[in-house]
C-alpha cells in the first residue's frame, strides 16, 4: 500500500485540519522513477462511456435531483472526441440503471456490465459515472474484516436482477433496486481500463463520516478491491463531490488532458480538485504489488496503457489524492 497527498506547498484548507491522522509508516512519499506506462498494447482510439442520472424520480426516489451529471459525463465524453476517441454509450436518467455495473449473468448468460445489447460499462474502455454516492459499512466481529462497499443511487430500477444483487451482503436486508453496491461487480474482465466514479465518498479516505457519525477505518483500496477484474485505475472522491456551475467544466478539463495523454492521476486530481466548492480528488491503481501499483498510478496514461491484471494477480494498491 502506498499514498501520496498532492497538497500544495503552504496552504492548509478546512477539509484537510480535519483529516485522519495517518500512522508513520504510511507517511512515506515513494520516490518515483520516472519509468513509463507499457507502450505495446496502445489504445489509439478508446471506446468511452457516459452514464449519468440527473432524475430520480422512476429509480431512487427519495433522492435530490442534480443538475449538472449531464455537464459533467458529457462534458468529458466531448473532450475525448475531440482528442480522437468514440463516444459510444450515453446512458442518462432515463436509461442509466445498476445494470450497467452489475456481474450478474443475463438470459443468455453474459454478465449485465459485459452485454453489447445494454451496453453496460465493461464495453467500454473509459467509462464517467454521475450520480448520487456513499458509502456502506459493515462492523464485522474480529477476526474478520470490516467491509466497506461504495454504493450508488440511479434514476431507474434494474429488471430482471436477482435479489441477491440489492443486499451488500446475503445476510442483510434488502436495497431498492435501484441501487448498485460495487462488490456485486468484476470490473475490467471484458474492456473496461478506467473509471471515474464522480460521486461523494466514492474512494473515502479514513476519519469522520457524517452519514455514519463514527471515525471509520476505510480507505480506497478497503473500498474497491473486490471489483477491480482488469480494471487499471478508478478516480473518484473523498467525502462530497459539489453539483454546481463553479465546477460544471471538470468533466471537459480532465477529458481534454486524459484523452491527450496525460498521465490520468495527476489530471484527474489537477482537474477535480476545488478549494472553493471543497471537492477533494482521489485516484487509486492496483498493480502486481505495491511498487507496482504506484509506478501504475503515478504514469498510467491513454497512450502508454499498462496492461490489464486480473483479480487473482493483484497484490497492491497505491492512491494519491489532492487537498
Amino acid at each position: 500500500m502506498y499514498i501520496y497527498n498532492r497538497r500544495q506547498s503552504g496552504l492548509q484548507f478546512k477539509r484537510q485540519k480535519s483529516a485522519h491522522v495517518l500512522r508513520p509508516s504510511q507517511r512515506y512519499a515513494l520516490q518515483w522513477s520516472g519509468i513509463s506506462g507499457d507502450k505495446s498494447n496502445p489504445a489509439s482510439k478508446l471506446r468511452v462511456g457516459t452514464y449519468w442520472a440527473n432524475d430520480f424520480s422512476k429509480g431512487c426516489k427519495g433522492d435530490d435531483a442534480l443538475k449538472y451529471s449531464d455537464d459533467l459525463a458529457r462534458g468529458f465524453a466531448r473532450a475525448m472526441v475531440s482528442q480522437g476517441h468514440q463516444w459510444t454509450v450515453d446512458h442518462g436518467s432515463s436509461l442509466a440503471s445498476p445494470r450497467d455495473w452489475l456481474s450478474f449473468p443475463d438470459k443468455t448468460g453474459t454478465p449485465f456490465d459485459n452485454s453489447e445489447a445494454i451496453q453496460g460499462a465493461d464495453t467500454t474502455d473509459f467509462a464517467y459515472l454521475v450520480t448520487h454516492g456513499a458509502l456502506t459499512f459493515v462492523d464485522k466481529p474480529a477476526p474478520a474484516d470490516d467491509l466497506y462497499v461504495f454504493r450508488a443511487g440511479f434514476g431507474q430500477l434494474a429488471t430482471s436482477v436477482p435479489s441477491d444483487a440489492f443486499r451488500v451482503e446475503s445476510s442483510k436486508p434488502l436495497w431498492p433496486n435501484c441501487i448498485w453496491f460495487n462488490n456485486k461487480s468484476k470490473l475490467g474482465d471484458k474492456r473496461l481500463r478506467w473509471l471515474v466514479v464522480d460521486a461523494c465518498e466514492s474512494l473515502q479516505l479514513p476519519g469522520y463520516i457524517k452519514d455514519l457519525q463514527m471515525n471509520v477505518d476505510v480507505d480506497p483500496e478497503k473500498m474497491w478491491r473486490h471489483a477491480f477484474d482488469g480494471l487499471n485505475m478508478v478516480m473518484g472522491f473523498t467525502g462530497n463531490s459539489s453539483d454546481s456551475w463553479w465546477i460544471d467544466d471538470r468533466g471537459w478539463n480532465f477529458g481534454r488532458r486524459a484523452g491527450s495523454g496525460d498521465k490520468l492521476a495527476d489530471a484527474w486530481t489537477d482537474e477535480a480538485y476545488s478549494r472553493w466548492a471543497g471537492d477533494t480528488p482521489v485516484a487509486l491503481a492496483c498493480g502486481s504489488n505495491g511498487a507496482d501499483a504506484s509506478n501504475r498510478l503515478r504514469f498510467d496514461r491513454v497512450t502508454a496503457p499498462f496492461i490489464k491484471i486480473s483479480h487473482n494477480q493483484i497484490g497492491g494498491f497505491a492512491w494519491m489524492w489532492r487537498s
